[in-house]
């Protein structure tokens, strides 16, 4: 009858029962599977970002490092000129000094082993005014083999070994100029010695050795706007053998030389 047709039941809808609650139990996973791809991604973008941002770190610390390289070499070159700016100075006033028609003669007389006595100290006397006039620390004639044939009054107790390698040196330029920096420990000073090509009076060829004063001439360069940090210092150094020399602090005061 229609009434128990309609009590009996239907055939089975596909995926009901056990295997339809299969569906949504799959169904109840899918949030937990979208939180792990999308935290799959940010990880992934964030790690591009970092080696992105690393990239461009080491490009600009790679142009930075250039570019101080640069600068330093510039003020390098700077400070250098004005060095040989100061003592082409004084080598100047050293030439003009040895140019005079009677401190060549006497400087021949000295080398010739016939200034004495008067003649002698008016020499020497001629050395100290030339010593207060171009504001040099001490003058010395030496001759060849390294004999102070004199020497200003204000030179003290010479170097006279370090003075006659330097005399050495300048007659083996013939006629150039010969420097050296000494160190002391009243402080550093130029030194260079100059050939007094015919001196009359000797066949032997005196060298004029002429001491300045470094630090007055070094600091204020050393010590002037560099140009590149306000925490960054210029100081002169020399390499002596296989260590460094420090010629100049550092610090205004000249107190601290750096480890």
């Amino acid at each position: 009858s229609p009434e128990s047709a309609a009590s009996k039941p239907g055939p089975a809808a596909p995926g009901a029962g056990e295997g339809g609650s299969s569906v949504w139990s799959g169904s109840s996973h899918h949030p937990h599977e979208s939180r792990r791809v999308k935290l799959g991604i940010g990880g992934l973008l964030l790690l591009i970002l970092v080696i992105l941002n690393l990239g461009i770190y080491q490009s600009a610390e790679r142009e930075l490092v250039t570019e101080r390289w640069n600068e330093l070499t510039q003020l390098a070159d700077a400070r250098r000129t004005q060095v040989r700016t100061v003592i082409q100075n004084a080598e100047r006033q050293a030439r003009y000094l040895a140019g005079d028609q009677a401190f060549s003669m006497h400087a021949g007389w000295a080398a010739a082993g016939r200034l004495r006595g008067v003649d002698r100290e008016e020499f020497e006397s001629e050395l100290d005014r030339a010593v207060q006039a171009f504001d040099y620390r001490h003058l010395l004639l030496m001759d060849a083999d390294g004999r102070v044939l004199a020497h200003s009054r204000a030179t003290g107790d010479p170097h006279e070994k370090i003075h006659a390698t330097l005399a050495r040196r300048a007659l083996a330029t013939r006629g150039k100029l010969a420097a050296n920096l000494l160190v002391e420990s009243r402080g550093a000073e130029f030194e260079f010695a100059i050939p007094l090509y015919g001196a009359p009076g000797s066949e032997r060829v005196p060298v004029l050795v002429v001491a300045v004063e470094a630090d007055p001439i070094v600091l204020p360069i050393a010590q002037a706007d560099n140009g590149i940090a306000s925490a960054a210092q210029v100081y002169l150094v020399r390499r002596e053998g296989h260590t460094v020399q420090w010629l100049t602090a550092p610090d205004a005061g000249g107190t601290s030389v750096p480890e």
